[in-house]
C-alpha cells in the first residue's frame, strides 16, 4: 500500500477502553481508521481473519506481518497482538504447522503478558494457539505441559467468556494425548453442561473433540450420537467444518462397521488434500475402510501418503509424520508392497528422535517390520534376466511402479547388467509417475544405471468414479491442482514453462507401444530417439504454485 494509506494521525493513539469486547473493539477501530483517512489499514484489519479461515495464505503471510509492523511503529499493542495472532492461526490451523511455529507461538504468549496487552479480551487465545502448535508438533510429548498451562488459564475463565470453549477444546485434546480418554469424556461433558447452564451453546469443535474422546473410550455409538447432536452447533472455523465433520463421521461409522455409510461420508481426496490438519485422521479412516470394495488400496494412495509425510517433515509435525508412516506401512503390506513397508518403517524410526516421548511407537515399528518379513512379495512376471525387457514392454500407463521397483531392485546386487540399449529406459514413465516422494527411498537401488526422474507432478486423470478419487488417482501435492495443456497451477505467479528442472530429463524417455494389447500380440518396435511430448509446467525454481509455496514456508 502507498505511504499515505498507512500514515495515522497522532489522535489515533487514544484507543478504546480495555474492557470492551474484542470484536466491538475491531469494529470501532476500523471506523476510527476510516475517519482518519487510513482506509487501507482499516480494510486489512477486517480481512485478516477471513484470509486465515479461507486459506488465502499468500495474502495473509504478507498483510498480517505488515499490519503488525505498522501497529508496532504506531505503538498500538492491541492491534499488533491482533495481527500476530491471526497470522499464527493461519499457520497452525489448517496448515498444521508444528515445530516451525513453536517459537512464534511462545513469543506471542510472552507478548500477551506485557502490561499494556494483558487486559485485552483476546489474550487467552494466545495460550490456546501455543497449545495448538505444541499439539501439531508432538501432542503426547507436550500433553502435560499443555494441560498445566491451559488449566491455569481456565481457572480464571467463566463459561460466558468467548475464550472458554476454545481453551476447553484444547484441554480435552491434551487429556486425549495423555491417554486419559475417560477423563477427557467427563471433562468435555462437564464443560458442555456448564455452557448450557449459562444458556450458551458449545462450539462445534468442542463437540467434535468430545466425540473423539468417546471414540477413544470405546463408546462409538455415543460418539456418533454426539456428532449428530452437534450438527447445528456454530463452528469456530466455518470453512473447515464440512470436511472435518465428514472425516470424523466416517471414522466413527467405520469403527461401528457401517462401511457403506462411512465411505459415503468420507470426503474425497481432492477435498482433504488441501487441508493438512485432516491428513492423519483421514489416513486412519481410509486404513480402517481399505479392506472394503469401496476403497482401493493402490500405489497412488501410497504416493499421496508419502507426500503428506514429507509435508509434515518440513512443517515440524513430528508426531503426524511418524503416525502417517506407520499407517502407510500397514497399507503397503496389505497390497504386498514389502520394500515400501520397510522403507516406511525406517522413516518412522528416524522420526522417533524428534519426539519428546515415544511410548508405544518402537513396538509398533517392530510389529511393522515383523509383518513385512512375514509377508510374501508378489512374484515377478518373469526370470531375473528377462525383467528389464518385460518392464520395457509393459503398459506405461497402467503399470504399478511400486511393484516394479521391488522386482528390479535385486538386479543391482547381481553381476548381470541389462543390455546397453536399455539403461536409460529404466527411468520410464511408469516409474516416474510414482513421483519422487514415493519412489525416492529405493530409486537408487532399482535404477543403478538410469537418469534420475524429473519432479513433474503427475497430471490428474479424468476419472469421475469415487473409487478412483478416494484411491489417489486424481491426487496432487497438497494445495495444488494441475490442469492440462498450457494452463498454470491456480494461484501460480509465474508463466507456464518447460523448465528448468532440478534433475536432467532422461535422454531416451520410454513410451508405451501403441500396438494392439490383445493376447498374443507383439509390441511394435520403438525408436530410441523418440521423445514423449510433455505439457508445459510451472518452473519449480521461480514459479512454484503459490498455495504450495505458502504451505511449506515457515513465515
Amino acid at each position: 500500500m502507498g505511504r499515505a494509506v498507512w500514515d495515522t494521525p497522532a489522535d489515533l493513539a487514544d484507543w478504546l477502553p480495555m474492557d470492551v469486547d474484542i470484536w466491538a473493539w475491531v469494529g470501532d477501530t476500523q471506523r476510527q481508521l476510516h475517519g482518519a483517512g487510513n482506509a487501507g489499514l482499516a480494510i486489512a484489519l477486517g480481512d485478516i481473519p477471513a484470509q486465515a479461515y479461507e486459506g488465502r495464505y499468500s495474502q495473509l503471510d504478507v498483510v498480517a506481518p505488515a499490519v503488525a509492523n505498522q501497529a508496532e511503529s504506531m505503538e498500538l499493542p492491541w492491534l499488533e497482538f491482533y495481527a500476530r495472532y491471526w497470522h499464527l492461526i493461519g499457520r497452525i490451523g489448517d496448515r498444521a504447522q508444528g515445530a516451525v511455529a513453536l517459537k512464534d507461538a511462545a513469543e506471542l504468549v510472552a507478548f500477551a503478558e506485557r502490561e499494556d496487552v494483558r487486559d485485552c479480551p483476546s489474550v487467552p487465545a494466545a495460550y490456546e494457539a501455543l497449545a495448538v502448535a505444541q499439539a501439531n508438533a508432538d501432542g503426547p510429548g507436550y500433553a502435560e505441559e499443555r494441560l498445566a498451562m491451559l488449566g491455569a488459564r481456565l481457572a480464571d475463565v467463566e463459561p460466558g467468556s468467548p475464550a472458554f470453549a476454545g481453551l476447553t477444546t484444547q484441554y480435552v485434546a491434551g487429556l486425549l494425548d495423555s491417554g486419559k480418554a475417560d477423563e477427557a469424556v467427563a471433562y468435555a461433558e462437564s464443560a458442555i453442561d456448564r455452557l448450557r447452564a449459562a444458556e450458551l451453546e458449545a462450539s462445534w469443535e468442542l463437540a467434535a473433540v468430545s466425540a473423539r474422546a468417546l471414540l477413544a473410550a470405546g463408546r462409538a455409538e455415543d460418539a456418533l450420537a454426539a456428532l449428530d447432536a452437534a450438527t447445528g452447533f456454530k463452528p469456530d472455523d466455518p470453512i473447515a467444518k464440512p470436511h472435518r465433520e465428514g472425516v470424523l463421521r466416517a471414522r466413527v461409522l467405520g469403527t461401528l462397521g457401517r462401511t457403506a455409510e462411512a465411505v459415503e461420508a468420507l470426503p474425497d481426496l481432492d477435498v482433504v488434500g488441501d487441508h493438512p490438519r485432516s491428513f492423519v485422521e483421514w489416513a486412519e479412516t481410509v486404513r480402517l475402510l481399505a479392506g472394503s470394495e469401496q476403497i482401493a488400496n493402490t500405489w497412488q494412495l501410497g504416493r499421496v501418503l508419502r507426500q503428506w509425510i514429507d509435508y509434515f517433515a518440513m512443517m515440524g509435525g513430528y508426531r503426524a509424520r511418524v503416525e502417517l508412516a506407520l499407517i502407510a506401512g500397514e497399507m503397503a503390506l496389505a497390497r504386498q508392497g514389502v520394500w515400501q513397508a520397510r522403507a516406511l518403517a525406517d522413516i518412522a524410526e528416524t522420526g522417533l528422535a524428534e519426539l519428546k516421548t515415544t511410548e508405544g511407537l518402537p513396538e509398533r515399528i517392530a510389529e511393522l517390520r515383523a509383518a513385512a518379513d512375514a509377508t510374501t512379495p508378489l512374484p515377478p512376471p518373469g526370470e531375473e534376466a528377462e525383467l528389464v525387457g518385460l518392464f520395457d514392454a509393459a503398459d506405461g500407463f497402467n503399470a504399478d511402479p511400486e511393484r516394479w521397483v521391488g522386482w528390479l531392485a535385486p538386479c543391482r546386487a547381481r553381476t548381470w547388467r541389462p543390455p546397453a540399449a536399455t539403461p536409460r529406459r529404466w527411468a520410464s514413465s511408469a516409474i516416474r509417475r510414482a513421483a519422487p516422494t514415493s519412489i525416492g527411498p529405493c530409486w537408487s537401488r532399482a535404477t543403478a544405471w538410469a537418469t534420475p526422474p524429473t519432479t513433474t507432478w503427475p497430471t490428474s486423470r479424468a476419472c469421475s468414479s469415487r473409487r478412483a478419487r478416494t484411491s489417489g488417482w486424481s491426487s496432487s501435492p497438497p494445495g495444488c491442482r494441475r490442469r492440462s495443456g498450457t494452463s498454470r497451477w491456480p494461484g501460480c505467479t509465474g508463466r507456464a514453462s518447460a523448465g528448468p528442472r532440478p534433475w536432467p530429463r532422461p535422454r531416451r524417455p520410454w513410451r508405451p507401444a501403441r500396438a494392439s494389447t490383445r493376447a498374443g500380440s507383439t509390441p511394435a518396435p520403438r525408436s530410441s530417439s523418440t521423445r514423449t511430448p510433455r505439457a508445459p509446467r510451472c518452473s519449480p525454481t521461480c514459479s512454484t504454485p503459490a498455495s504450495w509455496r505458502t504451505r511449506t514456508s515457515g513465515a
